[in-house]
């Protein structure tokens, strides 16, 4: 499944094109990124986002367990 680019990522590159596009205007030392490099910039964004929601999905995960057990433990100590 192709993770969605969310709508606060796309809008923090396309201010990052719309920079880069007005410095290239400014200088001859810069290069204007054309529509194929904006898509690829927007692809890793997407990328990079998607294993951060991953992450934190596994870091959730981690600490469920962790409180399930904490709560096997304090649950075996009250039985004693």
């Amino acid at each position: 499944m192709i993770e969605p680019e969310p709508f606060e990522v796309v809008q923090h590159v396309n201010m990052w094109i719309e920079d880069e596009l007005q410095a290239a205007a400014r200088s001859d030392h810069r290069k204007v990124l054309d529509e194929d490099g904006c898509s690829s910039l927007h692809e890793v964004a997407r990328k990079i986002y998607a294993l951060g929601v991953h992450d934190g999905c596994v870091q959730q995960s981690n600490r469920d367990t962790a409180r399930r057990h904490r709560e096997r433990i304090r649950a075996e100590d009250g039985a004693l």
